[in-house]
């Protein structure tokens, strides 16, 4: 999740959601004085405030950008209809532009609306197929968050299909498939992960788990004592 995040903060460097977004990808992984840092960038862009945007869709009505930087605003004050009619204005006026495709998917995420985020994502997939990776990984993190667990596995799966060495795609596949009850397909992915980052902690700490539960005791220590030696914090 923190590498797609930063993604979206070198793509929408203005965008005080994306700087959220990253502050609370830094606070999952513990990265306090980071996280502290993308929130108050966020606050610094929030400044800006909602007239500031309204204005601006004012002077160019034909500027699909104006529209999603609007609804963003309006998200940030959970003005949720009028967040959805600014996405829908944007898209209107630029139907085919990938950039408005994924900012207004990046905002229906947001407000959970995991359907409309979804064919969001995938219609920016569409025209820039190149992204198709990644694109695949935010559908999943939707799917995840909505604990529509075996969407979020599908999605995971398609990720890794396209870039195998996606780290973050198999250490979300892990935890769905612990959530799914699905134990050894969450160990193969674990495994797959330390293959490919082999000083990743939370993988070895998610692992060491699973084989413990599975009755792999030996292996399960080992792996958790390989976390602990990366990454003492997890075992406060």
């Amino acid at each position: 999740m923190l590498k797609h995040c930063q993604i979206l903060v070198r793509r929408y460097p203005k965008s005080n959601l994306a700087f959220l977004k990253l502050g609370i990808a830094y606070d999952y992984l513990h990265f306090t004085d980071e996280a502290k840092a993308a929130r108050h960038r966020a606050d610094e862009i929030d400044q800006l405030g909602l007239e500031s945007c309204r204005q601006a869709v004012k002077l160019k009505p034909d500027d699909a950008k104006a529209w999603c930087k609007l609804a963003d605003a309006y998200l940030e004050k959970k003005l949720w209809d009028e967040a959805i009619s600014a996405c829908q204005q944007a898209v209107k006026l630029q139907p085919n532009d990938f950039d408005v495709w994924w900012d207004v998917a990046t905002i229906y995420r947001c407000m959970e609306r995991v359907d409309e985020a979804v064919a969001a994502f995938r219609r920016g997939m569409d025209i820039k197929p190149d992204v198709a990776s990644g694109g695949w990984f935010l559908i999943g993190q939707c799917y995840q968050y909505a604990e529509r667990t075996e969407d979020a596995i599908a999605a995971y799966r398609q990720t890794i299909k396209l870039k195998p060495d996606d780290g973050q795609a198999w250490f979300y596949l892990g935890v769905s498939c612990e959530k799914a009850g699905r134990r050894d397909d969450a160990i193969a992915a674990y495994h797959r992960l330390v293959e490919l980052e082999p000083n990743y902690a939370e993988a070895w700490y998610n692992l060491g788990t699973c084989l413990k539960l599975a009755g792999r005791t030996d292996g399960g220590e080992e792996a958790l004592a390989k976390a602990r030696k990366l990454k003492p914090e997890l075992f406060k």
